[in-house]
């Protein structure tokens, strides 16, 4: 279970002057508007990592079964942990290790790697990118490839790859990708894809 101590002020995962240059936008007129469409970019592709992108301070809570080697933490890259208890006695810096980029936290004895014991262990860390300044590249073009492809298609179909209109008239769509993205969002986006244990 995770709760958040330490809410994120900015979850954007670009820039509105970012996105204004992209389109070659020069005066404000549509300023709200594109802010309107980089919000839902940005949560669409939130969601579609099924991942919390910006830095965030949270306390997570695991509940160990049989004994386990890491903890996978909900949030990653961790930033800093702050704090870590084990059925509620804390532990020292000395007693665990992380891997921050993958957010697997591993418990210590005398400078060994052992399993979790069963119970309960409560991690207090903080993880994420500073947003919108540190957010992976990749993650940022797929945004703005979103707000793009939203504020430039109005009613027309971003999947539609080609259009014959000869005699009757053809559509050939490219073949949808499981988040209904372009094929080149969904190639920048797959990498940081969290994959659900459900």
């Amino acid at each position: 279970m995770i709760t958040v101590t330490v809410a994120a002020s900015d979850v954007n995962l670009t820039r509105l002057d970012t996105v204004k240059a992209e389109l070659g936008i020069g005066d404000r007129g549509s300023d709200d508007k594109l802010k309107k469409l980089i919000s839902q970019a940005s949560g669409i592709v939130a969601s579609y990592c099924n991942r919390v992108f910006a830095l965030e301070t949270v306390q997570e809570t695991f509940r160990v079964r049989c004994g386990t080697h890491g903890l996978t933490t909900g949030r990653y890259p961790i930033a800093e942990i702050t704090s870590v208890s084990e059925n509620d006695a804390d532990l020292s810096a000395d007693d665990f290790e992380a891997d921050l980029e993958a957010g697997i936290i591993e418990r210590l004895r005398s400078g060994c790697v052992v399993r979790w014991p069963q119970g309960k262990v409560t991690v207090v860390y903080s993880a994420g990118y500073n947003l919108p300044a540190d957010v992976p590249e990749p993650v940022e073009r797929a945004t703005i490839e979103l707000v793009k492809q939203f504020y430039t298609s109005g009613d027309r179909d971003p999947l539609v790859r080609s259009e014959t209109v000869e005699g009757a008239g053809s559509t050939d769509y490219f073949a949808p990708p499981t988040g209904g993205f372009t094929p080149d969002v969904e190639a920048l986006l797959e990498p940081f894809r969290k994959l659900s244990n459900a």
